[in-house]
């Protein structure tokens, strides 16, 4: 009997009950809670091709929960596919493209605090326009709202 189970960038309904099995699996490893993943972290999951297949699954993930300093797994390191000879110049530019857009945009959510209308004006583009280009990367700025809000909760805990 030969089973053949097709790749995972095939099947990507079964990423959240593997990613929720690989995380189960490092916590009691490592013993530690299980992290809840961020929406974004797991779309960002899902956009990735996964060449490795399940085992670069793996190992992504276990990166990501040994550098997790919290409940919530919100960063994850996917390694980009090496440059290939046949790639042409277009499609790499547009990749590379994509991801210095999508670090831009993290940074300026961090810097104005999650608000969109701050960050479009940075930008030079309209609310609107920027709600675009965070739902392509599947970034919430909620998020970056809520660790603005945290990081003013600490600071005024310490203050006398």
């Amino acid at each position: 009997v030969r089973l053949e189970i097709p790749p995972l960038r095939q099947r990507p309904e079964d990423l959240p009950a593997l990613v929720n099995l690989i995380l189960q699996r490092l916590a009691h490893k490592y013993r530690r809670p299980v992290p809840r993943i961020a929406r974004e972290t797991m779309a960002r999951l899902r956009a990735h091709a996964w060449p490795g297949n399940v085992r670069e699954l793996e190992n992504v993930l276990e990166r990501a929960f040994l550098f997790c300093d919290g409940e919530v797994l919100a960063e994850v390191m996917l390694e980009e596919p090496a440059l290939d000879a046949a790639e042409d110049w277009p499609t790499l530019r547009a990749r590379v493209l994509d991801q210095a857009e999508r670090q831009f945009l993290e940074q300026a959510l961090r810097r104005h605090r999650g608000e969109v209308r701050a960050v479009a004006a940075a930008m030079g583009l309209t609310p609107r326009a920027v709600y675009h280009k965070l739902k392509r990367h599947g970034i919430e700025p909620a998020r970056y709202r809520a660790a603005a809000l945290d990081d003013r909760d600490e600071d005024a805990m310490l203050s006398p």
